[in-house]
């Protein structure tokens, strides 16, 4: 082999080293910043961040690339049929680790997302390897196939609307975000419900008591105080009710008791999701006892609740404390509490911030929190543009699906998640019975085990979830009620459901919860100790 032969031979073997340092530089690099941002800040909610992560990641990958160019002697033509794309696939792996952070909470979630796209990086740099004219045709599949998902992000939200129209003539297509733009547009001063997991989701807590050198961090457990509050829409339009002056959905007067009958936790159910006020299970409840509070707040977990009896519920004095749980999601959003520091912190029996006496600093603190919501859902065009070319929609109906999936085949009633929730219930029992206060366990089915296309797999992990739960509340002694019992004495459970999908209860179902806690309260474990307005 001659000199330059062997000098031609070193070169490529350096230019092939240099390509396949700067795209592993690309990825890690990437993982890495992002890191560093998601830390240092708590959340990523700018596209300047992203796009300054962008422009290093191609730098990167570009160099890279060049390298294989002169590699493979690739025409200029070709080289750009191949590159775009995956430009585009590593451009998606960055912008998911931002947009989707729960998303790899699971091993197994994160290497199927990150999977699909570094196996399409490997697909188009192999294809260099291919002639020129298999190149060509293979990076135009590659085209029609990202041609294929931006036509599925546009329609996407035109197949969602004509599906909510179908349902309801007059439903109400808009996002929570237009609506509220929109209103307030007209003059309405309406802020959106803001609830604890909003806070845990990102990892961030936003309010201090006490002095700088000794200063506590909390979550805030309710909403904006004294507002017209947005909550939700499954029903053709949104609940808008008005925040007590703790910032949760209840009357204002009732806070002039000297002693409540019953308070309610949980989660969005508890909060009275997503029907008008007057028609949730609380709402009825209060109309058998005027004085009922709830202090549930969407996406509450277990812990959460707990943290909502210790700072407002047990100072107010109850006879009769409900405890909603949720089948669907509370042993999951209890994985995510536990790993949040100013939620785990209620795990000891005695601590407490004192939310209630130092409720105009946190709606001081909420109403700095709201100021960020405004200015982050008035979208420019420039950033529905990027949302567009990055597939968000899509994605983020694969991360659904992945979430869902995850979901079905986890083991989320384990032995682990199980414990937690009897430590959890049991400090719960012994803080009310020192109260002098009652405890009802309440059981809440969600409508996946009433489908009729419902996998036997996941009917088998529910009613096993079911039963771990029911026992282990037993065990404690605690008061319990299993709402799924009256729902499938129903005729068609499904139809206690908006539109028989997913979601909350529509007004049937919460009346059926609400009569069946009502029997429960009239029972003689109760008898005497709360005298219902009949």
């Amino acid at each position: 082999m001659s000199p330059k032969q062997l000098s031609s031979q070193s070169n490529t073997r350096w230019f092939q080293s240099l390509a396949v340092i700067a795209l592993f530089a690309s990825i890690l690099g990437n993982q890495w910043f992002i890191g560093f941002l998601v830390a240092a800040d708590g959340r990523v909610d700018s596209i300047h961040p992203q796009l300054l992560i962008a422009t290093a990641q191609a730098v990167c990958l570009l160099f890279g690339l060049v390298c294989w160019k002169k590699r493979f002697e690739l025409s200029l033509k070709h080289f750009l049929l191949w590159l775009l794309p995956a430009l585009f696939a590593l451009f998606m792996i960055f912008d998911s680790s931002i947009r989707f952070p729960d998303l790899f909470e699971q091993p197994g979630m994160t290497l199927g997302y990150y999977g699909v796209w570094v196996i399409g990086l490997c697909g188009y740099l192999g294809v260099s390897l291919l002639r020129p004219r298999l190149r060509a045709q293979v990076a135009l599949a590659g085209y029609s196939c990202l041609s294929c998902l931006l036509m599925t992000e546009m329609t996407i939200p035109v197949f969602q609307d004509a599906l909510l129209k179908a349902r309801h003539s007059e439903y109400d297509v808009r996002s929570r975000e237009e609506f509220i733009c929109d209103e307030r547009a007209a003059g309405r001063d309406i802020v959106p419900a803001i609830h604890p997991y909003h806070f845990v989701a990102q990892q961030f807590a936003v309010a201090k008591f006490g002095d700088k050198a000794d200063a506590t961090t909390i979550v805030p457990l309710g909403g904006l105080p004294n507002r017209e509050t947005v909550f939700c829409n499954e029903t053709g339009q949104y609940l808008v009710y008005q925040s007590d002056p703790l910032g949760f959905h209840n009357p204002a007067e009732v806070y002039e008791a000297s002693q409540l009958d019953v308070v309610v936790l949980g989660d969005s159910f508890a909060q009275g999701a997503c029907v008008c006020s007057d028609d949730n299970a609380v709402s009825k409840i209060r109309e058998a006892y005027p004085q009922t509070l709830s202090f549930g707040s969407g996406g509450n977990g277990p812990l959460a609740s707990l943290a909502a009896l210790r700072e407002y519920a047990l100072p107010m004095k109850p006879k009769v404390v409900l405890w909603w749980f949720y089948e669907g999601n509370d042993l999951s959003d209890l994985e995510r509490e536990i790993n949040f520091q100013p939620l785990a912190r209620y795990l000891d029996p005695e601590y407490r911030v004192g939310l209630l006496e130092s409720q105009d600093d946190v709606a001081e603190v909420m109403e700095g929190v709201f100021e960020t919501y405004l200015n982050s859902i008035e979208i420019p065009w420039y950033k529905k543009a990027y949302n567009a070319m990055t597939l968000t929609r899509v994605r983020s109906r694969f991360k659904e699906s992945l979430v869902s999936s995850a979901s079905s085949n986890g083991q989320e009633n384990s032995a682990e998640s199980i414990l937690r929730l009897k430590q959890i219930l049991k400090t719960a029992k012994e803080e009310v019975r020192q109260s002098g206060a009652e405890l009802m366990f309440v059981y809440l089915p969600s409508q996946e085990r009433y489908s009729q296309n419902l996998d036997p797999a996941r009917l088998d992990l529910l009613e096993k979830r079911h039963a771990d739960v029911m026992t282990m509340v037993d065990e404690l002694g605690i008061v319990e009620l299993d709402i799924n019992r009256a729902f499938e004495n129903s005729s068609d459970p499904l139809q206690l459901f908006p539109f028989e999908s997913l979601g909350h209860y529509d007004e049937d179902g919460y009346q059926v919860l609400a009569d069946t806690v009502l029997e429960k309260l009239d029972q003689s474990f109760l008898r005497g100790r709360i005298s219902a307005t009949k």
